[in-house]
């Protein structure tokens, strides 16, 4: 017979914007009065040491399992990542005890043991996004990139891995018309500061002479201090990504922010219908 661990783990994978949505889980749970840990055996080591970071900075309790506790929890017999076929089996054989995501943005019940899904939800998001903002503002003291408000506009401009077979039969890209028509949307004086991975792009593309593409900082995780510098505008343009998602949520209400967002947010038809589930109704749809 199968005895509860009274643990519930949450796996961890995806990129960083992805990640604080699984931890945004992983604090409801806990808020219901859970122990929680989060699975973080299948991420590469480099990419495991940022997160193990960035958590650490965020006054929060969430250890990592043991392989021990994720078998125990859902019988995964792998030591590192559980491979799609081996979470098959394991939720055919166990479906009340692992939580495999039915419907995107869904939030699941705390029945379960163990979790894994992107649980990219609205109302989850602004409940935990204050636990990012203190992370953020701490990592940027102690490293000497602190910033103030901006009056001006951030605009992300995903390509790179957003550019592969995989990622645009499920994401799509948002294009320059996008791009173009959302900077016509502010006044003439307004400044946008463009944070991209492909600034060769943007250079051809993006029509304003208002643009300044700003090149990665010098600190050792870079796409952490992206996250923290764009958060600290009033004004944003973001694109169908998680990561500047995050960057438009923090502090939104607090600096009232103007926030422009791809009214198409995946390419996928199915997750399409269901992304409603993610979109901030004070934001501008284009």
């Amino acid at each position: 017979m199968w005895t509860s661990i009274n643990l519930k783990i949450v796996n961890i994978y995806g990129g960083l914007g992805n990640v604080l949505f699984q931890v945004c889980l992983a604090l409801h749970l806990k808020d219901l009065g859970h122990s929680v840990k989060l699975d973080m055996l299948g991420l590469e080591a480099k990419f495991k040491e940022k997160v193990i970071f960035f958590l650490s900075k965020c006054s929060i309790e969430l250890d990592e399992c043991t392989a021990t506790e994720r078998f125990r929890a859902c019988r995964a017999i792998s030591k590192k990542r559980m491979r799609l076929k081996e979470l098959k089996i394991l939720k055919f054989l166990y479906p009340d005890k692992l939580y495999t995501e039915k419907e995107w943005g869904d939030i699941p019940s705390d029945n379960f043991d163990y979790y894994f899904g992107y649980f990219q939800n609205l109302e989850l998001a602004k409940k935990y996004s204050s636990v990012f903002d203190n992370c953020l503002n701490v990592i940027a003291d102690e490293n000497g990139f602190t910033r103030p408000v901006s009056e001006g506009c951030f605009i992300h401009i995903r390509r790179g891995d957003y550019c592969t077979p995989e990622a645009l039969a499920v994401h799509g890209i948002v294009g320059e018309d996008y791009y173009n028509k959302a900077i016509e949307h502010f006044d003439n004086e307004m400044i946008f500061d463009v944070y991209s991975n492909d600034d060769t792009w943007v250079k051809e593309n993006i029509k304003s002479d208002n643009i300044r593409v700003i090149e990665n900082g010098q600190y050792r995780y870079p796409d952490i201090q992206d996250l923290y510098s764009m958060s600290k505008y009033k004004n944003g343009i973001i694109a169908n990504s998680t990561f500047s998602f995050w960057a438009a949520l923090i502090r939104t209400e607090q600096l009232n922010k103007e926030i422009i967002c791809p009214e198409k947010w995946f390419s996928d038809s199915k997750l399409q219908k269901l992304s409603y589930k993610l979109k901030n109704s004070e934001w501008v749809y284009k």
